[in-house]
């Protein structure tokens, strides 16, 4: 079978890899739709385990709530949204003027207050395998930080008797092991007689010509978390209240949710971008476009192979294309007879075969010549396969091949003698 051309593998190549990369890109796009998340288990937007709030965002794009997760230049882009600050960490001192001048760009602001901290679960990732409570020094310091008068509780029984300030129907929390504060400059929104669920207060100062802005404070961070949210109907109250937020400023706002806090501040860059999923699927099919693309422009390395002729030089093609003509036409008995003759005049040429004997006589001599030189091949048997061959009009390759590689043997023992093992 002839080798296809190199051109011609050259493009198989190309297609294959071009349709391997593409399937391989859609399988990703299909089954992994989380690879532009970050992992993590504690109380973050992008965390799905228990203590998390991933839950929250996805109930709000499902709600058709515009929400920006922000990893860089929040207070930049966070001048004409509701800022959601969920569950800060220990914040340091140098965090502090970045954290407050967030808060002071912000039309309005939503705090939750820290409440849980998680131990990873080894055995799997994004779970966590314990939970214990956040000091509530650490809350302090945050209150303190934003220079807001407050006391902590922690009430070990449940709490009933809710109340809440909205006009409309909310209802009420379910929260097991509630965390609520007590404090005199706090505008109670969701209270309890234990304390303050949800208040807010005035911060930063009003923009001019715009109304009040104010910091809302969400006391318990259980009531948005993916553990808490679908208790009850707390969903339903942790939309209320971030549409409350939003349009307390008079029109609604976006929601920006900042992760800096959390380290998951990440600048881009065109390279960075370029580099993380998913662009890296489209960086990776151009750059294999562009290779395929250098390859087929590519002259081959070497001298090209020459185009083999359309009738090969020598005797081959004539003495095999003569065969073919001989085989089609149904001569290969009578060709099988010439073949005999020939062979018969080349041995008595050579063996200095008596003349005039007649065929009879020439034939017993070379017989004789035969048995003296130990050959078992008789030329009377060859003269009879023959024609048996005619007689019969056998044309079968395999009969006529026979007897003529039998005539080939018999005019070389002949001629050369007898090889031993014959």
């Amino acid at each position: 079978m002839r080798q296809a051309p190199f051109e011609q593998r050259k493009v198989t190549w190309i297609a294959a890899i071009s349709a391997t990369s593409l399937t391989a890109g859609l399988v990703l796009m299909a089954l992994s739709p989380d690879l532009e998340r970050p992992p993590s288990e504690q109380a973050d937007s992008f965390s799905r385990s228990a203590i998390g709030h991933h839950a929250l965002v996805e109930i709000l794009r499902e709600l058709d709530i515009p929400v920006l997760v922000s990893r860089h230049a929040t207070a930049r882009r966070a001048g004409s949204s509701l800022l959601l600050l969920l569950e800060p960490p220990d914040i340091k001192a140098a965090e502090l003027g970045r954290f407050r001048h967030m808060l002071d760009v912000s039309p309005q602001a939503l705090l939750t207050l820290p409440k849980w901290e998680g131990r990873s679960n080894p055995n799997t990732p994004g779970w966590i395998a314990e939970v214990d409570l956040v000091d509530s020094d650490q809350i302090i310091r945050l209150l303190d930080a934003l220079e807001i008068d407050a006391l902590l509780a922690r009430p070990a029984e449940p709490t009933t008797g809710w109340s809440h300030s909205f006009e409309t129907d909310l209802p009420g929390p379910d929260l097991p092991n509630p965390q609520l504060l007590y404090s005199r400059v706090i505008e109670p929104l969701i209270w309890c007689d234990q304390g303050i669920l949800l208040g807010s207060l005035p911060f930063g100062g009003d923009r001019v010509g715009g109304p009040p802005r104010h910091l809302w404070i969400l006391s318990d961070p259980d009531l948005l978390s993916n553990h808490g949210i679908g208790r009850s109907q707390n969903a339903r109250l942790a939309v209320g209240v971030v549409e409350a937020a939003r349009n307390s400023a008079g029109d609604e706002l976006a929601v920006i949710i900042d992760e800096t806090m959390h380290g998951f501040k990440r600048i881009p860059t065109l390279w960075r971008e370029l580099l993380d999923y998913p662009l890296v699927l489209a960086l990776l099919q151009g750059l294999l476009a562009l290779g395929a693309v250098l390859w087929a422009g590519m002259g081959r390395f070497g001298q090209p192979l020459p185009v083999p002729p359309a009738i090969e030089p020598g005797k081959r093609f004539l003495i095999e294309n003569t065969a073919e003509l001989l085989k089609l036409g149904g001569h290969s008995p009578h060709t099988l007879s010439r073949y005999l003759r020939s062979s018969v005049r080349e041995v008595s040429r050579a063996l200095h075969a008596p003349s005039g004997t007649g065929s009879a006589g020439s034939r017993k001599w070379l017989d004789r010549a035969g048995e003296a030189r130990g050959i078992r091949i008789s030329l009377s048997q060859l003269e009879a396969s023959v024609a048996d061959i005619i007689r019969t009009k056998r044309k079968e390759d395999a009969s006529v091949i026979a007897v003529a590689w039998r005539i080939h043997e018999w005019r070389t023992e002949m001629l050369d003698g007898a090889r031993s093992g014959t």
